[in-house]
């Protein structure tokens, strides 16, 4: 066995894992050629043998059948009894004729094939026969389809079935045949594979006791020698046998147990040194942390100020803010009251245009009225002119006596439409008269109601002008809000960059108070580990 230790230990183990990978592989292979031929087996068993079991029992199922069929056709003597019967007749011998393509469709070898083949023979004969009796039946010849169903259609039908079973049993035969022949395998591949797997169990123990041997035995050795440098011992000897890894290791750990020899004398003196620096640090550690913490005091009390500062910023910009929105809200509304009195001003304007049309329509009326009162002055006249010849005409008429009293009596006549024109006329003109009066009126009420719509208009653009100017006014105030809004923005975020940089510079002063505190606590530890030290450093024993 210490013939290993002059093979690496890399060799060593893939020597070992190549033999259990051709053992395992050796397994595998005679595993995969049992599974092989058992998979084509079953492969057979179940694609082939299967479906001739199938078709083979289908074929008798139906066969049998139709044999009975045939039975009820001889036994059924009226023609549109056996009608139903035909049709059954043909669709089980249709499905035989499908069971039987299905079974010369597969492959057959042996007995088997020749047992098909004769069943292709019965069924011929049987099928004549069967035809022959139908023909028969249909014309009623009793004697002779006795004698026929006695001596060929009985006799092949019985022949047909015995061949169909026949077939069968022979299929049943040869599918259990296939499945010892697919057992059989199945337990040769099972023992094989327990001799294989025996085999990689006796051998696969010996190489791993053996390689792992040749590894622990110098491990071994450099454990001892490592508790013993661990408990301070730099004195002891390692022996070195074979050129493998542990090998390496044992020499590498020869020159770290002389190196740190080396090493331990140089960190006593070192330990000395440190004692004494580390002594005096720690009074200049505590004296800078002192003054880091009365700066650390200084920079609180400004980050309160500028705190404070921002905040009365922030409240500032809210409140400019809130103005802006205010003097915004105060424009639009400025602007709407600019529309809606632009909008009056134009529906006055109109109006006073169709008061003006009304004044002009009743000067036109009134103008209409005074040329009426001419025409009816001019009747008027007609009246008391007819009224005087009327008159003068029943003055002649009483002069003419008893010749003119006709003429009298039309004079009156027309006396009295005189009398009537003229009271009409009046009537009229006195009528013209109140329309002429109205009329004026009404021009001077339209004049009233012009003159006021115009002072209307006139006020109406005095009051436009100042909401011009408070919409100009509160837009520029708007402007000018926005301007102070953003002013007091940058105002706060440098003054929120001159908080954070404060509170930057606070959390500095804090990091460096606790580095300097720190310091001065490693420094009081350095001083504690360099003594530690220098007792630690007296319990190596060098030679």
């Amino acid at each position: 066995m210490d013939s290993l230790n002059k093979i690496k230990i890399g060799v060593r183990l893939t020597l070992a894992f190549m033999v259990m990978l051709a053992f395992i592989f050796i397994l595998f292979l005679s595993v995969r050629a049992g599974l092989s031929s058992i998979d084509q087996a079953m492969h057979q068993i179940v694609q082939v043998e299967a479906k001739k079991q199938s078709f083979t029992a289908e074929l008798d199922r139906h066969s049998q059948n139709a044999a009975l069929l045939l039975l009820q056709i001889v036994t059924t003597p009226e023609r549109l009894a056996r009608v139903p019967l035909y049709a059954a007749m043909d669709l089980a011998g249709k499905q035989a004729s499908v069971a039987f393509q299905n079974l010369q469709s597969l492959p057959w070898s042996g007995e088997r094939a020749a047992s098909l083949q004769n069943l292709v023979t019965l069924r011929e004969k049987y099928l004549q026969a069967f035809t022959d009796t139908v023909d028969l039946i249909e014309l009623g010849d009793q004697a002779t389809l006795a004698q026929q169903y006695a001596s060929h259609t009985e006799p092949s039908l019985h022949a047909l079935l015995k061949g169909t079973a026949e077939l069968a049993a022979m299929q049943q035969t040869s599918m259990a045949e296939e499945l010892a022949s697919v057992l059989q395998r199945m337990s040769e591949t099972r023992s094989l594979l327990w001799i294989l797997s025996l085999c990689a169990l006796v051998t696969g123990p010996f190489f791993a006791w053996a390689v792992t041997r040749s590894i622990i035995r110098p491990l071994d050795h450099g454990v001892a020698a490592m508790a013993g440098m661990a408990a301070g011992d730099l004195r002891c000897q390692l022996t070195i046998n074979g050129r493998d890894e542990t090998a390496m290791m044992l020499m590498q750990m020869q020159k770290m147990q002389t190196s740190l020899a080396a090493m331990v004398l140089e960190l006593r003196d070192s330990a000395n040194q440190i004692s004494s620096s580390a002594q005096s640090g720690q009074q200049g550690a505590t004296d800078v942390a002192n003054g880091v913490a009365s700066q650390q005091l200084e920079i609180s009390q400004i980050h309160r100020v500028v705190g404070d500062f921002v905040t009365k910023l922030h409240f500032a910009e809210k409140t400019a803010c809130s103005a802006q929105q205010q003097s915004q809200h105060a424009a639009s509304l400025a602007g709407r009251g600019h529309q809606l009195i632009e909008t009056a001003s134009r529906e006055i304007a109109a109006i006073a245009g169709t008061i003006q049309n009304s004044a002009d329509a009743v000067d036109v009326l009134r103008q209409r009225a005074n040329s009426m009162r001419t025409m009816i002055s001019a009747v008027t006249e007609i009246a008391e002119q007819t009224n005087m010849l009327a008159l003068n005409a029943a003055i002649e008429a009483a002069r003419a006596g008893e010749a003119g009293r006709g003429f009298a009596v039309v004079a009156d006549e027309v006396r009295r439409l005189a009398d009537r024109t003229s009271g009409a006329t009046r009537e009229i003109y006195s009528v013209i008269e109140a329309m002429d009066q109205q009329t004026s009126e009404a021009i001077f009420q339209i004049d009233q109601g012009r003159n006021e719509m115009a002072r209307a208009v006139a006020m109406i653009g005095e009051i436009v002008d100042p909401l011009t100017q408070l919409q100009q006014g509160a837009s520029q105030a708007s402007v000018d809000l926005d301007l102070l809004s953003q002013n007091i923005s940058e105002q706060v975020a440098e003054s929120q960059a001159i908080a954070n940089s404060v509170d930057a510079i606070s959390q500095s002063a804090d990091s460096n108070l606790r580095i300097t505190q720190q310091a001065s606590q490693d420094s009081s530890q350095l001083f504690e580990i360099s003594l530690q030290l220098q007792k630690q450093m007296q319990r190596f024993r060098l030679s």
